[in-house]
Order: C-alpha cells, then structure tokens, then sequence
C-alpha cells in the first residue's frame, strides 16, 4: 500500500468530490473561447510529430484528447483516481482508446525511466497543487527526452 503525505490526502479527497462535475466547472463561454484557445495555441507548436507524451497531472484528460487526435500516443498521470476514471470515459467516447493510457500516481514521485517521454504537459496547475513543486519540475524534466519540451502551467499572484 501506497502511503501519500497528509497535503496529497487533502488533494486527492478534493478532486473525489468535483471529479464528476470537473469539467462542467470550465464549460463556459470564458474558458472555451478564451481561455482553451490561449492554452491550445502554446501547447500545440511544442508537439512532436509524433511519439509519447506525459500529460502530467492530466486529470479528467482536457488535453491529451486533442494531442492524440494529432496522432500522439498519450499516458494521462494524475494522482486522483476519480479524474482518472472521467478521463477514461471521455476516452471511450471518443474513440482513442488505443492512443490514450491513465495511470495514478505524483508526479513528485514518477516511476518511469529517465527520458521516456516525447513531450510533458503540466496544465491545470499539478505543480502547483503537489506537494513538492521544485520535485514535480525536477521529475517532469527526468522523464524527458533530451532536445524536448515542456509546456507548464502554474498559479501565481497574476
């Protein structure tokens, strides 16, 4: 059994209770006109061609559906299982089964190879909510391969 610090329980209890109602929360006009389209427009120029991604604290798998419909290969990593379990009806809906994977775990504490990974996304926040940001960055870069990138999105005082 996995024991997770008293911060990631407190995290985990959080997204139980919206997972199911996650999404409806950034339905509206603001985040799909807005706020999709901004974040869209800098993650997609960062893609590879082709390859895997890390979708890094993917949650409910917002962005790893449209990376995969650019034909990535997609592992959605969150530490919530509930997200997770959304995510994998949204990608049954979709059809992408066969491109996109889930799997729980913190993304301070990742059990892949060094340089597994294509491309990391870290949106929504995960780095700033876990428990240990310097250790996310420093786990999310582990994972990459060398020459690659990593598209980011943290809170801040802006």
């Amino acid at each position: 059994m996995v024991t997770i610090s008293e911060h990631d329980h407190r995290v985990v209890e959080y997204y139980r209770k919206v997972a199911e109602s996650y999404d409806a929360e950034y339905a509206g006009a603001f985040w799909r006109q807005i706020y999709d389209k901004i974040t869209w427009h800098y993650i997609e120029p960062y893609l590879p061609d082709a390859g895997v991604v890390l979708d890094a604290g993917g949650g409910t798998g917002k962005w790893a559906i449209p990376m995969a419909k650019k034909g990535l290969r997609v592992l959605i990593y969150d530490i919530s299982e509930d997200m997770l379990k959304v995510a994998v009806r949204k990608v049954e809906m979709a059809g992408l089964q066969e491109r996109i994977s889930v799997k729980v775990g913190d993304i301070c504490k990742m059990d892949f190879t060094d340089e597994s990974f294509d491309f990391v996304l870290a949106e929504g926040d995960p780095i700033s909510y876990c428990s240990d940001p310097d250790e996310a960055v420093s786990e999310i870069y582990r994972v990459l391969k060398p020459k690659c990138f990593v598209v980011a999105g943290v809170d801040n005082v802006y």
